[in-house]
């Protein structure tokens, strides 16, 4: 068996076309150094057994029969890979240049680099954000009004976001949708936290790399296309309700009790005054005869998000070691 240098992890969860698009353009841009490609189905009923086995023979392919979440599933690819490299990549993504031989050749150069990841862009081309602070207060209020004005597709904000991303750079965390981690660094940080079922799980792992010493770096000399949100486009109320979650844990995880409350009180207002609202428009819409479901859903979500904010969890951390 030869050596591998290079495993590629996607974690596959009914996105079936676009999982299959996102092969192809691995074989189109195909890593020169020895490399397998791992792709872990989460119990996703959607026939894509049959369709990688005969387009993608040489693919290995793991079936856990239900949804484990990102991280777990990630694991699981991690602990059955044989390479030096470790490569994350989301099944909503497609390689439009050869990103994964110039990521490890940067690797190879920078032996005190941990992980590098890439440039994001979306279906139009426009930069994404997939680099950042570690949370805190400041940082998740800059996140929001930057995410707000994209929605808007502020000019500003677009141009913002090019210079930000026209320049490699150490940062603090990496988006888990494209990452290339080295197998050193993730035998003494451990992998992902399995307690985070979606959302925040690469922020942490890139925390625990960090703090072991680990350089984390940005690589925008290489670029590759991410769709972003596709796993959850058929629940995105359950996508929503996951990632508020995952906040709460990663405040409690690593700013203590201080930072959990903190969390929960931002979290009690902010949906305190979304759910008022929504129940002030279902009613207006129910009375003059229109489209009451989108503030139906604000309601359904406010209530989910404030069942959690008075839940005590008692979930603990999970980062197995990689042997």
């Amino acid at each position: 068996m030869k050596n591998v240098v290079l495993s590629i992890i996607i974690v596959h969860y009914r996105t079936r076309e676009l999982t299959l698009q996102c092969l192809r353009s691995l074989k189109e841009f195909n890593s020169h150094v020895s490399s397998e490609v791992i792709l872990i189905d989460n119990g996703s009923n959607d026939a894509i057994v049959d369709a990688v086995a005969s387009e993608f023979s040489d693919v290995r392919f793991i079936e856990t029969g239900r949804n484990d979440g990102f991280g777990q599933a990630n694991n699981l690819g991690i602990v059955n890979a044989r390479g030096q490299y470790i490569l994350l990549l989301n099944s909503d993504t497609k390689l439009i240049e050869p990103v994964f031989d110039r990521l490890v050749q940067y690797m190879d150069a920078n032996p005190g680099v941990g992980c590098v990841g890439p440039q994001h862009v979306d279906g139009g081309g426009r930069h994404q954000v997939s680099y950042g602070k570690f949370p805190n207060l400041f940082t998740e209020v800059l996140r929001k009004i930057v995410d707000y004005q994209i929605a808007l597709d502020d000019l500003n904000i677009r141009g913002y976001l090019r210079e930000l991303c026209s320049s490699e750079k150490e940062v603090d965390w990496l988006s888990g949708s494209c990452l290339l981690l080295r197998r050193e660094a993730l035998r003494q940080a451990g992998l992902f936290d399995e307690s985070f079922f979606m959302y925040f799980e690469d922020i942490d792992l890139c925390k625990r790399i960090l703090v072991r010493g680990w350089k984390i770096v940005f690589c925008p000399m290489v670029k590759l296309i991410h769709y972003s949100g596709q796993s959850v486009k058929g629940n995105i109320l359950a996508g929503l309700v996951a990632y508020r979650q995952s906040q709460i844990s990663f405040a409690r995880k690593h700013y203590g009790r201080t930072g959990d409350y903190l969390v929960r009180s931002l979290l009690f207002l902010k949906f305190g005054a979304i759910g008022l609202r929504a129940m002030l428009e279902f009613g207006l819409m129910k009375i003059f005869g229109q489209d009451s479901q989108p503030a139906y859903v604000k309601m359904l979500l406010s209530k989910k998000v404030y069942g959690m904010i008075f839940q005590h969890n008692r979930i603990r951390p999970v980062e197995p070691v990689l042997n």
